[in-house]
């Protein structure tokens, strides 16, 4: 039996993804709240956290049996109806690897959802993660987040105004300008008359 992490990268690598596993979406996995993780937190260079989380062996077993009734509702094993098969038929028919690859898809999300929340990140696009170690699960998600942005001494800048003077000729055609730009031309019922 192959390592689930080892197929992971495997798959990873030849979709060109980049040192980590993509997050699944979350949208699907909004109902189900994981009750503790385990968070350590780093800060490193261009705006980025470094979060470790671990999360607790029983949520990894919570997790696959919520990953064996999904599966369950969507695979047909002969002799059993969708959703009735027992969890060693499906586990034998699919692989273990399948049935925990759909419960990290579930856990993954809510367990760095969680841990954003707790240490107040703000996220401003996906991590990059990378599963250090699946009994228990301890995964690594790098964070891109606002840079902190310093400002220095701006009110005491002085900016130097040149001084512009202008001819009474070029005051003269702007304002000549300005008259036939605005004029008003009214139509009228007059013979033409000098003045």
């Amino acid at each position: 039996m192959r390592d689930p992490l080892i197929l992971r990268q495997a798959q990873d690598e030849r979709r060109g993804h980049r040192g980590g596993t993509p997050v699944p979406s979350v949208a699907r996995n909004a109902g189900a709240i994981i009750q503790s993780v385990r968070v350590s937190t780093e800060r490193i260079p261009d705006s980025q956290v470094v979060l470790q989380i671990e999360v607790e062996p029983d949520q990894m077993e919570r997790s696959l049996e919520r990953a064996y009734h999904r599966l369950a509702q969507r695979t047909e094993l002969p002799g059993f109806r969708k959703g009735k098969a027992p969890r060693q038929m499906l586990e034998r028919h699919l692989g273990r690897e399948r049935l925990v690859h759909e419960a990290l898809d579930m856990l993954i999300p809510e367990a760095y959802n969680q841990a954003l929340n707790e240490h107040q990140i703000e996220a401003i696009d996906q991590p990059r993660l990378d599963i250090v170690q699946e009994e228990p699960l301890i995964f690594k998600a790098t964070v891109p987040v606002r840079p902190t942005v310093r400002l220095g001494d701006y009110a005491s800048l002085r900016v130097e105004r040149p001084a512009v003077a202008a001819a009474p000729d070029e005051v003269d055609a702007a304002v000549e300008e300005l008259r036939h730009r605005y004029a008003l031309h009214e139509p009228v019922d007059r013979p033409v008359r000098k003045g």
